[in-house]
């Protein structure tokens, strides 16, 4: 700061025609930005008096005083807003850059000098009417600046499925968005969404508008998605960002499921084979009958589990219900299928062969039986009179005899309780005691007899 008072007239009257000359080249000294970013680095200081800068428009910061040298203040903005500074000095006196009718004494008390493209240093007055005109009292670099507004592009609407906001979705449905922008130069314009150029446009019309409409594909999964869309023009000027939220909502899964064959005989094994697909990238958890029994980690495509359902001991039907779960709680449709099980006939394993025995000597029989259904318990009827009805005796094994020669058969039926049934049958031939005349005779009537039947067979 240099003072002046008690100059003579003339000098005074030099002084002012060089504030005339120098007023005219700094009427235009606005400082506006060029990018997003400014640094303001404090320079050394002439002045006696103390100041503050502040930035005052587009909103209001203090930087740093001007007995701060060195420091340096970084801050953003959006590009081509133009920066309007503050000087408070201590006489309590406030200066501005850019037009001179913002200071209290209607003359410019800021000069900016560019030295290099984006960078300028810029010197204030401190003193109310110019004082020496030196603009060196206070002085600052600053960055990121430039002498003339440039022109950026303008972000007009971004719409999500046609909706110029947020968007509530489901799992599975995709995203397009439709993007419009302006640029008063006519620059061709880059569309981003998400930092992803989708699109490159020409704007045209004489407010250079451009728009495009593109997919953003599918949301795999539910909650909540930024989207942010820009526009860059082709001198790499950025419009300002638009954010919207889209909400994807869960979708529960689809079940399916099936056995190895809906009907089966006891004693067989079955299998449950259980599918699910899901709209959502989720790993899927299949319940049968309430039962968690397994878990498909896979996110995409055809999920599937499968469960030995064991042998089934006995006939019937049984039901299966059947439903799925994804790894966000939802719970699929229920599904119920019957798989049915048929009865099997018992099967005789075991029977005493066919004998000849002497006439009212009692004699052992026995059977044995298996069936596929073990839980099934058999019955061994005989039929031993031969009047066709199996009420004779009843068990696997017992003692019997025949009071008159003849030929017998010693007819089992053996049932499972569930109408299943086999038969078998015992060949006896009863003959008298050899003691007796007719009992030879009868005898050897019959091992004739016999021979000639068994040729028969044979």
């Amino acid at each position: 700061m240099k003072f002046f008072f008690n100059l003579p007239i003339a000098s005074t009257i030099v002084s002012l025609l060089s504030f005339a000359s120098l007023a005219t080249s700094t009427q235009a000294a606005a400082l506006y930005a060029s990018g997003s970013n400014i640094t303001v680095s404090v320079l050394g200081s002439t002045a006696a008096f103390d100041s503050y800068l502040w930035l005052a428009s587009p909103y209001r910061r203090p930087i740093a005083s001007n007995r701060e040298t060195g420091k340096v203040v970084n801050f953003a903005v959006s590009p081509g807003e133009e920066l309007l500074f503050e000087l408070q000095v201590s006489t309590g006196y406030r200066y501005y850059t850019g037009d001179a009718s913002r200071n209290p004494d209607g003359i410019p008390h800021a000069k900016v000098s560019y030295l290099s493209p984006g960078v300028a240093r810029v010197g204030f007055e401190d003193i109310f009417g110019g004082g020496d005109w030196d603009f060196d009292d206070h002085t600052f670099m600053f960055y990121g600046v430039s002498p003339t507004p440039e022109t950026v592009p303008t972000l007009e609407s971004f719409f999500l499925n046609g909706r110029n906001g947020n968007i509530n979705i489901f799992e599975g449905q995709s995203v397009s968005a439709t993007l419009s922008a302006s640029d008063r130069d006519g620059d061709n314009l880059d569309f981003y969404v998400n930092n992803r150029k989708v699109t490159a446009r020409t704007s045209s019309g004489s407010s250079g508008s451009a728009s495009t409409t593109v997919p953003l594909g599918l949301l795999g999964d539910d909650g909540s998605y930024t989207q942010t869309a820009q526009v860059i023009d082709e001198d790499g000027r950025r419009s300002q960002t638009i954010t919207r939220t889209v909400n994807v909502q869960n979708v529960a899964p689809t079940v399916d499921f099936n056995f190895s064959s809906p009907v089966i005989n006891e004693g067989d094994s079955a299998f449950a084979e259980l599918f699910a697909t899901d709209p959502g990238a989720d790993a899927i958890s299949f319940f049968l009958n309430d039962e968690n029994i397994g878990t498909d980690t896979r996110t995409s495509g055809n999920r599937f589990v499968s469960k030995n359902l064991g042998v089934f001991a006995d006939n019937g039907t049984f039901t299966y219900t059947a439903r799925a779960e994804d790894d966000d709680g939802g719970i699929s449709n229920i599904l119920a299928k019957t798989l049915t099980v048929n009865n099997l006939d018992p099967i005789i394993s075991s029977l005493t062969e066919d004998f000849t025995i002497h006439i009212n000597r009692a004699f052992d029989f026995t059977a044995t039986a298996t069936d596929p259904g073990i839980n099934d318990i058999l019955t061994f009827d005989w039929d031993l009179d031969g009047d066709g009805l199996f009420d004779d005796f009843t068990g696997s094994s017992g003692e019997w005899s025949f009071s008159r020669p003849g030929l017998y058969a010693m007819n089992l039926r053996v049932s499972d309780g569930d109408g299943g049934v086999a038969y078998g049958s015992i060949e006896v031939n009863a003959v008298p005691e050899p003691s007796s005349v007719f009992g030879l005779l009868t005898l050897g009537a019959l091992g004739v007899g016999s021979r000639l039947r068994k040729r028969k067979f044979q």
